[in-house]
């Protein structure tokens, strides 16, 4: 368990691991390098969030 997922576990917050590498990561969120992290502050209109939902069923 890295840091990250350390303190989400301590908060309660979700996470998703990307199976991608950094590179897919920062092109599926339109970026020209490499992303380690992302975190949702607010979703919009969009569902990212069902991803966790699926995963934790």
């Amino acid at each position: 368990m890295n840091t990250v997922q350390y303190y989400a576990k301590l908060s309660n917050v979700p996470v998703y691991v990307f199976q991608g590498s950094s590179w897919d990561l920062g092109a599926a969120v339109r970026k020209p390098f490499k992303i380690s992290t992302i975190a949702i502050i607010d979703p919009g209109e969009s569902n990212i969030l069902a991803l966790v939902a699926q995963r934790t069923g």
